[in-house]
């Protein structure tokens, strides 16, 4: 996006430049559209983009600061995209905040970090503002300070950060306002999660993931410091009969647990319990042979943890219990054969064979039956009398 204003009060405003790039204004100002006033409202079509999504997030504590996330692409060919930002100060009562044409840098700045600052307020505090990309694709040039007359005839200086020769930049911000003297804070950016760690032990850790549709989602949890979300638990997990029994180590303060667990290696997971009280769960009925892998997090009156490293396990499936035959009998006919000690409800074959020395795969399956109630085997099975010696197996799967 072109332009964000960011003033006192007021969070992230959008302006009408802003704007045109996208749209000509609905003629209708309500529901969905009533956020919009006349000021802000495009004319006609101006240089649209294929993509452009804002993600903003405010991160209060010990240390506040913002992080702006502005997903763009004009088209797929390469461009240069300037990411900007008015400097503006307090509300003069006009609706608008008044420009601040004194910003300067406290040193040169680089194409990743710079440092604002403007005169003494009536209080004598010395305000300053961080300026840090995290991330940002192209060719990068060091920030600057671009001195314009904007629409309406007003002096104002603006904070400018390019990058050049890219397709889609896709400018990851934070900015720190603080005060002269106050320590600055240390980011890490690595894979899409960022961490950073004020000198007050304010700890954060920020992951960025990327929707289908190019827009950034932004998770936030504090690690350490004031508002500070439970340790994350460790979780291991433990393959049974059809079952897997989940354990986990307590996290001090957690008022609950919330476990997920996913069938295809981590890729999406979904609830098996929220708010849970007690270290230890069992779920069960499961697919023998299936992998679930499971991770836990803890919740407390701030929220919930991060995840924990994800455990995995594969339920086997249930062993049958070998029969007992205790009656062999040939009534009318027929072969009836009674037994004891099978597995209520599994299934079992009974095979047959006039060669008691041929191999179990070449026995020929005559039937498939079901142990009773209690496990009881019941089976008959016509003779015929013309027939050779004949075998009998039962095969329990």
């Amino acid at each position: 996006p072109d332009t964000s204003y960011l003033g006192a009060g007021k969070g992230v405003t959008t302006p009408w430049r802003w704007v045109d790039m996208m749209y000509s204004p609905p003629t209708d100002l309500t529901g969905v559209n009533a956020w919009m006033t006349n000021s802000i409202r495009a004319t006609n079509f101006f240089n649209p983009v294929q993509r452009a999504f804002r993600t903003t997030a405010l991160l209060r504590g010990t240390n506040s600061y913002a992080l702006i996330v502005d997903d763009i692409q004009k088209d797929s060919s390469p461009h240069t995209y300037d990411w900007s930002a008015n400097t503006i100060g307090v509300d003069s009562n006009n609706g608008f905040a008044d420009p601040v044409t004194d910003v300067s840098f406290v040193s040169a700045p680089d194409a990743t970090n710079a440092v604002l600052y403007h005169a003494a307020d009536t209080n004598g505090y010395q305000p300053r503002l961080l300026l840090r990309v995290l991330d940002a694709q192209g060719n990068a040039s060091p920030v600057q300070i671009v001195d314009e007359i904007n629409a309406q005839g007003t002096h104002v200086r603006r904070i400018v950060v390019s990058r050049s020769n890219v397709v889609a930049p896709d400018f990851k911000i934070l900015l720190f306002p603080h005060l002269a003297g106050d320590a600055l804070p240390v980011t890490t950016w690595s894979n899409n999660v960022l961490t950073v760690q004020m000198s007050s032990g304010q700890l954060d850790r920020i992951y960025f993931s990327t929707n289908a549709d190019g827009r950034t989602r932004l998770q936030t949890y504090r690690i350490a410091g004031q508002g500070a979300v439970a340790t994350v638990p460790s979780l291991t997990a433990t393959a049974g009969v059809a079952q897997v029994s989940l354990n986990w180590s307590a996290s001090p303060g957690a008022t609950g647990y919330v476990l997920k667990v996913s069938t295809n290696s981590g890729a999406a997971y979904s609830l098996v319990v929220s708010n849970f009280v007690g270290t230890s769960f069992t779920q069960t009925n499961l697919l023998p042979g299936t992998n679930y892998t499971y991770v836990i997090a803890a919740l407390n009156t701030n929220g919930v943890s991060e995840d924990s490293a994800p455990a995995n396990a594969a339920p086997s499936a249930a062993v049958a219990t070998p029969p007992t035959i205790s009656g062999i009998q040939i009534i009318g006919g027929n072969l009836v054969v009674t037994g004891t000690n099978g597995t209520a409800g599994a299934n079992y074959s009974v095979l047959t064979s006039t060669n008691l020395a041929l191999l179990l795969t070449n026995w020929n399956v005559v039937s498939t039956n079901q142990f009773g109630p209690g496990g009881a085997v019941n089976f008959t099975n016509p003779l015929n009398p013309n027939s050779p010696a004949t075998f009998f197996r039962l095969r329990v799967p």
